[in-house]
């Protein structure tokens, strides 16, 4: 059978009466495709991103997250969250697609970054200061079981939107000795405790921070977080801080 000149071109690849498997198939890369255009308008609306898991409580075993009941005690963590942040983020309900999601970021991202069951949140910011780096908001617990804990954050770099502060990180480092150029938890935290002393007084002040500063609490906070390994994507577009210094496949 001839297939019309204005045929889908995902649908040419089929036969005309496909069989289950092929329907299956196509199915997946309709949906994949889908998601993949989801995930491309969201960065592109938005410069933030930060990634999500959800852990069990201290001292608590791992619940079977196939059970009828943890699916629903999950979706209503996650339900709960999201509306903890309110319009400061816009959370995807469903969970992310970590392949589809690193293809659109940097493919040569390692995919062990990425952690199972994760969700994905998206920001507009216009300083530093404006990232959710409170602990309310990193790791946030309204169940007697799970937490949501906050892994990722990338900052895009190629917008044509100024982030107060983004410039300011290299110089600040510079000056500050060598030991602190790595941007580890042990030197962030060295950092942190050097300036926070100074910062508290202008936030307590109401005084607008200036750029220097932004950065200083920015540090101060990724610090305390523990969201401390940097990367810079391949592209360059994307500024990465995470939880794990599994970032030896991005250039």
């Amino acid at each position: 059978m001839k297939h019309p000149w204005d045929l889908p071109n995902l649908l040419k690849r089929y036969p005309a009466i496909p069989g289950k498997k092929s329907f299956a198939k196509l199915e997946r890369q309709v949906i994949a495709n889908f998601i993949s255009k989801e995930y491309q308008i969201y960065t592109r609306e938005y410069n933030v991103f930060y990634l999500y898991r959800q852990v069990p409580l201290s001292g608590r075993n791992i619940v079977n997250s196939d059970t009828t009941t943890e699916k629903a005690s999950s979706q209503l963590l996650w339900k709960r969250y999201n509306e903890s942040v309110g319009s400061l983020v816009r959370i995807i309900d469903k969970p992310l697609q970590n392949r589809i999601f690193r293809q659109i970021i940097d493919p040569k991202l390692s995919a062990d970054l990425f952690k199972r069951n994760s969700h994905v949140g998206f920001q507009s910011i216009a300083s530093l200061d404006q990232l959710l780096l409170d602990d309310s908001f990193l790791r946030y617990n309204n169940d007697t079981v799970n937490t949501v804990e906050t892994y990722m954050l990338g900052i895009r770099l190629n917008t044509n939107k100024y982030i107060s502060g983004l410039d300011e990180i290299e110089p600040l480092l510079e000056e500050t000795s060598n030991m602190y150029k790595n941007l580890d938890y042990k030197s962030l935290l060295e950092i942190a405790k050097k300036n926070r002393k100074s910062s508290q007084g202008k936030e307590n002040s109401g005084v607008t921070l200036s750029n220097r500063n932004v950065v200083k609490k920015f540090l101060d906070r990724l610090a305390l977080s523990k969201i401390v390994y940097p990367l810079l994507t391949s592209n360059s577009q994307w500024l990465i801080f995470t939880t794990s210094n599994k970032n030896n496949s991005a250039v």
